[in-house]
């Protein structure tokens, strides 16, 4: 199912979210993923998906989590890969979650590394809320949404991300481990051989959570590159992070979701979304310079997303999205758009029939 099926994936509502994913985490993802899927290339895939090449270079970037969901869905039309998510996932090293990974690699025992994995989640991508629950005397590693319905989250999202512990759990105990299972809230799929070859574990589908059950002997078993001091490190840097993660790291998408949550795309006005962050003027003119992005940027932007999603999921006229985007005539919304674009209106319409639903 496409991820943009309204039954699975309701863009017009995850839009509005400050949620995101670490442009380092999916660069080494997508750059790893190409080697084995010639001739693609991160920049062909970005450009695919509609996605600044560039700021993906950035290492500060965080991608808006529903351009990161366009993302898987145009890297398996690329592919033809149905399952290219479990793929990925078997691929990742210490250096593709960056602190949270060292964090994670450099811990004593496998039951250290997940206690880090739900410290630092957060740095890799923010709508998780991850659980150490126990039952039975075993660990149970759950993965919820923090903020949306699971429902809303694709399955190739959660795939990617249980596919991703499981082999990283395998890498920093040089495969002394096996989880008891890998837990899918999903029914089971027809052919069970992509997850069985990602995840190399028992699966168990129709679950009430995602995640992985470990055992007490697994929880404690010792990680081959355990080293104290380099987690000390990693730990403040971590927590350095995360405590100004609203305010710097992720302030682009902030802004971008109050004016969302708002329509303040319609009237823009800088004091109003500052405000609504609980910000002064001026914090949020530092916070924004020192990610290199204008307010200004940001709504342009964001009509420009919204212009995309309207021609692709409505059957808006184009004086209906002129009106919808908040300019004043159809011939300034044409300049914008070719601007955005290199196409006018009218010639991308006819290359991109619309869907029948709307947001």
């Amino acid at each position: 199912m496409d991820i943009f099926d309204k039954a699975n994936f309701r863009i017009g509502e995850i839009i509005k979210f400050p949620f995101s994913v670490a442009a380092s985490y999916i660069h080494s993802i997508v750059s790893l993923g190409c080697v084995d899927y010639p001739p693609l290339s991160p920049k062909i895939v970005y450009e695919a998906a509609g996605i600044d090449f560039n700021l993906m270079q950035d290492y500060n970037y965080r991608l808006p989590l529903w351009k990161a969901f366009k993302l898987i869905r145009v890297g398996k039309e690329l592919t033809k890969d149905p399952y290219l998510t479990l793929h990925l996932g078997t691929k990742v090293k210490a250096k593709t979650f960056q602190v949270l990974g060292y964090c994670c690699m450099s811990a004593n025992t496998v039951g250290d590394a997940v206690d880090q994995l739900i410290r630092f989640e957060k740095l890799v991508w923010d709508v998780g809320n991850i659980k150490k629950v126990i039952r039975d005397g075993n660990t149970h590693v759950e993965w919820h949404a923090k903020g949306l319905p699971d429902a809303w989250i694709p399955q190739d999202a959660i795939d990617i991300a249980i596919s991703g512990w499981v082999n990283f759990g395998y890498s920093i105990t040089d495969h002394q481990y096996q989880p008891l299972a890998a837990a899918f809230r999903r029914a089971p799929p027809d052919d069970l051989s992509a997850y069985q070859n990602a995840l190399k574990c028992p699966l168990l589908f129709n679950q009430s959570f995602n995640g992985i059950i470990l055992s007490p002997q697994q929880t404690s078993l010792p990680l081959i590159d355990a080293d104290p001091a380099l987690q000390k490190i990693m730990q403040e840097q971590g927590e350095k992070s995360l405590s100004v993660y609203r305010d710097e790291i992720n302030i682009v998408n902030e802004v971008r979701s109050v004016i969302f949550k708002n329509k303040w795309w319609l009237t823009p006005s800088f004091s109003d979304v500052a405000q609504a962050l609980g910000m002064s003027d001026s914090n949020l003119k530092k916070n924004l310079a020192q990610a290199n992005v204008k307010f200004k940027t940001i709504v342009d932007n964001i009509r420009k997303d919204l212009a995309l999603h309207y021609f692709n999921n409505s059957n808006f006229t184009l004086l209906d999205i002129t009106f919808l985007l908040g300019f004043s005539e159809q011939s300034a919304f044409n300049r914008a758009f070719k601007r955005w674009t290199s196409m006018s209106p009218r010639q991308f319409k006819r290359l991109t029939p619309a869907s029948p639903s709307t947001p």
